[in-house]
């Protein structure tokens, strides 16, 4: 609850920030599917459209949710932050390393056509690598800390 004497946060300037970023990271985005589009044939990226749907099946399980805590107690503003942050890397490790397995194995069974090495960096990055930086990304999320949330 607020007393009429506390001032109110200025949102605007981070709105704008945040809107922005998300506008570079659309274009760029965009432009990382075109490239990808025009130097793969049909069946590479048909492949790789369907290993990524099987990764976006299984990282939400990366973490067990740990990384919303991580965003709610930030922006309460308890606890040692870096704790946090560590525990949240360690559940996303852990988790990870036992959602590699079952990424791997619904892969060749949906018949992707990518070499062996190129599934295992597609699934280090959509199960690992990205839920790690989205721990950092919450924690800052959580602190509005609008500049540096764009920029992870």
């Amino acid at each position: 609850m607020t007393s009429d004497a506390d001032p109110s946060p200025v949102r605007s300037g981070s709105t704008l920030v945040v809107v922005s970023g998300f506008a570079v990271r659309a274009v760029a985005q965009s432009m990382l599917v075109l490239l990808l589009a025009r130097s793969l044939d049909a069946d590479g990226y048909g492949s790789l459209g369907a290993a990524l749907a099987i990764a976006a099946i299984l990282a939400p399980l990366t973490g067990l949710g740990f990384n919303m805590v991580v965003l709610r107690e930030a922006s309460y503003g308890r606890g040692d932050l870096r704790l946090l942050l560590t525990r949240a890397c360690a559940l996303n490790l852990a988790t990870s390393l036992v959602l590699m397995p079952a990424f791997l194995l619904a892969s060749m069974a949906a018949g992707v056509a990518i070499r062996l090495d190129g599934l295992l960096f597609l699934g280090l990055s959509e199960l690992l690598l990205i839920p790690m930086v989205d721990a950092l990304l919450r924690l800052e999320q959580g602190l509005e800390h609008s500049a540096r949330f764009v920029m992870i």
